[in-house]
């Protein structure tokens, strides 16, 4: 269960809890909305979409990881064991968790995350100032990393 809510927590650990969103950078902007996206697109089952969010390289490793073929199986198979072990508001509270920050270099981006909401704060396996890395490839951000 805790390496299903690690590889949830991807995308979805960086959706929204913004310090000043609205004075970051175009690019700090552009990963908030990247990452939003993410989280909206998983929350509606739209696993399609929610792999599109993410590195080539990361859709493999999350397919492997939960031993599917492709990666919005392996969004399914999170989605799906997640819903039998945590309650609606668990599962809203998860998937509303978010960075507090996110810095750019060029090409390249660190998100950090803030304290998880105290309804799930032993289940994330991600606590305060963990990263997630994103990257710019062909004028797009995408997650090319899961929590660490």
């Amino acid at each position: 269960m805790r390496l299903l809510l690690l590889l949830l927590l991807a995308p979805i650990a960086i959706a929204g809890c913004g310090e000043d969103r609205e004075s970051s950078s175009t690019d700090e902007a552009a990963i908030f909305r990247v990452v939003d996206a993410a989280n909206a697109s998983f929350a509606e089952g739209d696993y399609s979409r929610t792999c599109s969010y993410y590195s080539p390289a990361i859709r493999k490793e999350l397919a492997a990881q939960t031993q599917v073929q492709t990666c919005p199986k392996a969004w399914a198979a999170i989605d799906a064991a997640l819903r039998k072990s945590l309650t609606p508001s668990e599962f809203d509270a998860l998937t509303s968790y978010g960075i507090e920050s996110a810095e750019v270099e060029g090409d390249t981006a660190t998100g950090t995350y803030g304290e998880p909401p105290e309804s799930i704060a032993g289940l994330t396996g991600v606590g305060a100032g963990e990263t997630i890395q994103l990257r710019q490839v062909d004028g797009r951000w995408l997650i090319t990393s899961l929590p660490e």
